[in-house]
């Protein structure tokens, strides 16, 4: 935040200060390492940690309290990193179905940005379940909420990951 400011912080901003960092551990239940310059952790990192269960509670934890305060934008995206642990636990049908109950939320609230991150995460699921057109849908699908927010930095990140998609299949 100190070399780009808060209202240029970007995924790319964020993603140069974690392959400088090197190895990021969050909360000790993951480690992440984007050395090798993809935005792919290395999958081995994340498999040896024996703690995404936990992680899983906790945010089942997370959840209920969301539920509780009827904080709707705090239950989409833990929704997501919920599906965004299952996917990375090859759980995909369990993924796809918290990402689909934060959709929800966020087309109902409104949650611009949220949707767009949980988009972004079912269009990888999707891709990485071989199912091309509806990845490619849901990419298009945030791309044009990227272009609507005006962030020219996940714009490119999605234009990146429609053509990559599109020469995958």
């Amino acid at each position: 935040i100190n070399r780009v400011g808060y209202e240029n912080l970007s995924g790319d901003a964020f993603f140069d200060a974690l392959k400088d960092l090197g190895t990021v551990s969050a909360l000790g239940v993951f480690e992440y390492d984007v050395r090798n310059g993809t935005r792919a952790p290395r999958v081995s990192q994340i498999r040896q940690i024996q703690r995404v269960d936990d992680a899983l509670e906790f945010c089942q934890q997370a959840l209920s309290i969301y539920d509780q305060q009827g904080d709707l934008r705090g239950k989409a995206s833990c929704l997501s990193t919920i599906g965004w642990l299952l996917h990375n636990q090859n759980r995909r049908d369990v993924a796809l179905d918290y990402y689909q109950q934060g959709l929800n939320i966020t087309e109902r609230q409104g949650f611009l940005s949220e949707k767009l991150k949980i988009l972004n995460n079912v269009g990888d699921l999707l891709r990485d379940l071989n199912h091309q057109e509806e990845a490619l849908k849901t990419y298009q699908q945030a791309l044009s909420i990227a272009d609507q927010l005006k962030n020219l930095n996940l714009v490119k990140e999605i234009q990146e990951k429609l053509a990559f998609t599109k020469r995958k299949f």
